[in-house]
């Protein structure tokens, strides 16, 4: 199985399924105090604001923040636009918008927002919608969903570069994803 179809499975599946598998104990965000990493089981920490003022200019046709890749973006308003506007109305949604998007598309990460996020029906309806209608236009190369599971994974040495990492994964330059894994990989803060 790829990475790419393994990614919307992650997106698709967990959302559908995460609503009802008891995920444990170890599925919640950590304090705080720890310097914002996760533990393997945890949801990312999360850096935007909960909830975007729409008079910013921000938001897109279909009420979220689009994606910054046009082609997804594209498919999200053309396929998934009906869910989008649902998850905008609803500040939990959107906060597990932002949650997911940290997660840079890792299985354990998706399922532990979906958890946290459990009382939002959109949130499972939009990752779907997005990770299977728009799996092609979404989902990153192998090679970047590989720098997902590096960014994920980052030691604490390496969290300064969280924010870099999951930026490249959602850029889908495969040359470059290699490229920051390989350094991470080298300078021993992003295990194997």
């Amino acid at each position: 199985m790829t990475r790419r179809i393994a990614a919307a499975l992650a997106l698709g599946f967990a959302a559908g399924c995460a609503l009802v598998a008891n995920l444990g104990d170890d599925a919640r965000l950590r304090d705080a105090t720890d310097g914002g990493t996760t533990t393997d089981s945890g949801a990312p920490p999360i850096d935007a604001p909960a909830f975007v003022d729409a008079s910013d200019g921000s938001r897109g046709p279909c009420g979220l923040v689009p994606d910054i890749r046009p082609a997804c973006s594209s498919c999200n308003v053309q396929k998934c636009c009906t869910e989008s506007l649902a998850c905008a109305n609803n500040p939990r949604c959107v906060d597990g918008i932002e949650c997911l998007k940290n997660c840079a598309f890792v299985a354990a990460c998706v399922n532990a927002c979906l958890k946290t996020y459990e009382d939002s029906a959109e949130l499972p309806q939009i990752a779907q919608c997005s990770g299977f209608s728009c799996q092609k236009e979404c989902i990153p190369s192998d090679e970047c969903l590989a720098l997902g599971e590096c960014c994920y994974r980052l030691t604490d040495a390496g969290s300064a570069y969280k924010s870099v990492c999951v930026g490249k994964v959602f850029t889908d330059d495969p040359n470059d994803c290699t490229a920051f894994r390989n350094a991470r990989v080298d300078a021993g803060d992003c295990p194997q």
